[in-house]
């Protein structure tokens, strides 16, 4: 409990240093950007789970970029997911989908003006919540589950005028998340084939590997 609660406080910490220019008002903001996104990515869920899950992940952004050449992005997408759990025969397969909102800082490290590529890091915070529904043996369940997200993301950007470009590789620190399932026993008579079961747990350092591609304009 203890590792959580620090973990906590630096992940806290490294956000408010990181936003600590505020964000911006009308007389802070250097342009803004409206911003569409695709990402994809590949979870390894457990490390006693042998369970593969690959999302396809699209949204929508407005990122404000402040005097300082930083900048405060604010998103909001969903993502579809598709996960294999290879430890049982025949595999069990699944499906998910869930809406998220997110807050990054984007910490921009060339600031001329007149270089059009520039390397950065995302520090992102999101919320999202999941609808998930597996179909095995002999189990079938329908999940819900709520999740807290901290992670960084590094990348490059590419603006041209007002075309923007982006690509970053999200990588999720530490996950919080809480759950509620049901399912159904097949090998169990149809009376008295179901249960529920709900909690709460986290994920730490999660087995996530991904890249994120976002075009926009910027004015």
């Amino acid at each position: 409990m203890k590792k959580i609660l620090l973990l906590n406080l630096l992940v806290a910490t490294t956000f408010v240093i990181f936003a600590g220019d505020s964000i911006p008002n009308g007389k802070k903001v250097n342009s803004m950007v409206l911003k569409f996104s695709m990402g994809i990515n590949i979870i390894y869920a457990e490390k006693d789970v042998k369970a593969v899950n690959l999302g396809i992940n699209p949204g929508v952004n407005f990122m404000i970029e402040n005097k300082k050449g930083n900048y405060h992005n604010f998103g909001f997408g969903f993502n579809t997911i598709a996960s294999v759990n290879k430890r049982t025969t025949p595999k069990n397969t699944g499906g998910a989908i869930s809406y998220n909102i997110l807050y990054a800082y984007r910490q921009v490290f060339i600031k001329k003006k007149d270089v059009p590529v520039k390397p950065f890091v995302d520090f992102y915070t999101s919320m999202s919540m999941s609808f998930e529904k597996t179909k095995g043996v002999p189990y079938s369940t329908n999940n819900i589950s709520f999740s807290h997200t901290f992670g960084v993301a590094p990348g490059f950007q590419y603006i041209k005028n007002k075309f923007f470009l982006d690509v970053a590789l999200p990588l999720d620190l530490f996950t919080y998340y809480a759950y509620q399932s049901k399912f159904r026993d097949k090998d169990v008579p149809a009376n008295n084939n179901t249960g529920k079961d709900s909690g709460y747990d986290y994920i730490s350092w999660r087995n996530s590997f991904g890249v994120k591609i976002g075009v926009g304009v910027r004015f």
